[in-house]
C-alpha cells in the first residue's frame, strides 16, 4: 500500500471571485454549498489572494466542487479557472493575475 492510497490524492482548484471578500465569508459560503453536496472535511481552502481562491479537494469530487462552485453563490459569483495536481503552478497563475 502506497501513501496515496493512505493519504488519498488531492486536486487543487483556482477560482475567481468577482468581489472582495473575506476568507471568513468564503468559507462560509463554500461549507453552506459543499458539505451538503460532498460531506464533510472533504475540501479546504488553502491560499486567496485578491480575487482568486485556492481551494484543496479529494479527486474524486473536483468534479462536483467545479459544477457546484461555478456561479452565482449567496450574491458573489465564482469561476474556475483552472484544476491542477499541485499547487505551485496555480500560484503561479494566482501572482500573474495580480
Amino acid at each position: 500500500m502506497t501513501v496515496k492510497d493512505k493519504v488519498g490524492r488531492k486536486r487543487y482548484i483556482l477560482i475567481e471571485i468577482d468581489k472582495e471578500i473575506s476568507k471568513g465569508k468564503i468559507r462560509s459560503i463554500i461549507e453552506h454549498k459543499m458539505d451538503k453536496e460532498i460531506g464533510e472535511n472533504r475540501w479546504r481552502l488553502i491560499n486567496k489572494e485578491g480575487k482568486t481562491i485556492i481551494l484543496r479537494v479529494d479527486h474524486k469530487v473536483a468534479d462536483i466542487v467545479r459544477k457546484e462552485m461555478n456561479g452565482v453563490n449567496e450574491g458573489v459569483e465564482f469561476k474556475s479557472i483552472k484544476t491542477s495536481g499541485t499547487i505551485k503552478s496555480l500560484k503561479k497563475i494566482q501572482m500573474e493575475n495580480e
